[in-house]
């Protein structure tokens, strides 16, 4: 038996002696953290494997899987994370879960999902091709495009470029710069697009999107320019109407007689 746990122990120093060559001579593939810097590997060298830490832990760059309550990587990361709060200097590349505490945040592109349960939510300053979820908490924020945001209960959703949807059950707001997909909501107080929106803007008090519609809008007050589609509400508005509008009060001002203000039903092709 004794021998059986001598041969172990070789085995396992070996693995320790060899990991800079299999790793990469500026990577380890395991790391444990109390907290930086008081973990077996430096700040300065990169994980490829298992990273845990109890506190914190911090490298320059994280490959595998990473579990622990502060998790950060100050340059790229790839694999899946799990924390309270995990911060990445540059890019991420795949899952990023918040279960509770202040969520995920990354500096540069991310690809991939990040979700947050209970937290402030969810942010990346680069380009995302990815979706973010947040069930609980502020919301989600994307610098660029995003693929898809979702807030259950917070303030809402923004990006201040394009998505290809955004829902949020009970909240504040949707904002992006141009949609193609959906704006939807259960109940919240707006849902802005800046420029242009291709599908469905439904759910919201006011309902407003700063150029065109192509689709639908549905809400207490609907607000575009232009409308190709249809508008259904209490009170719709537009200057171009390609469409239908169902409400209270229909206006299409760009309609040169009488009929740009009318009740129930206006419509213009």
């Amino acid at each position: 038996m004794s021998k059986r746990f001598g041969y172990i122990g070789l085995v396992f120093l070996f693995v320790l002696a060899a990991a800079p060559v299999f790793a990469g001579i500026n990577s380890r593939p395991f790391q444990l953290s109390l907290f930086s810097p008081v973990q077996i590997i430096d700040e300065d060298m990169s994980v490829n494997g298992l990273r845990l830490n109890l506190i914190y832990s911090k490298n320059r760059g994280m490959t595998g899987f990473d579990l622990g309550l502060v998790n950060q990587v100050e340059q790229d990361f790839q694999g899946v994370g799990m924390a309270a709060v995990t911060m990445v200097g540059g890019d991420a590349t795949g899952f990023l879960i918040c279960p509770v505490g202040l969520g995920n945040f990354v500096n540069g592109n991310m690809a991939g999902a990040q979700f947050t349960y209970i937290g402030v939510g969810n942010w990346v300053n680069g380009e995302g091709a990815c979706a973010q979820s947040t069930m609980i908490g502020a919301g989600n924020y994307a610098d660029q495009d995003v693929l898809f945001q979702s807030t259950g209960i917070g303030v809402g959703n923004i990006t201040k470029a394009d998505a290809y949807g955004q829902t949020i059950g009970f909240g504040v707001c949707n904002v992006a710069q141009n949609i193609n997909g959906m704006q939807f909501a259960v109940a919240d107080l707006f849902n802005y697009t800046a420029l242009e929106l291709n599908g469905l803007q439904a759910g919201a008090v006011v309902n407003f999107t700063g150029d065109r519609v192509n689709g639908l809008q549905i809400g207490a007050v609907n607000m575009s320019p232009q409308v190709t589609g249809m508008q259904i509400g209490i009170v719709n508005y537009t200057d171009m109407l390609d469409g239908l509008q169902i409400g209270l009060v229909n206006m299409a001002m760009g309609k040169d007689h009488w009929t740009k203000v009318l009740p129930l039903i206006n419509a213009a092709w």
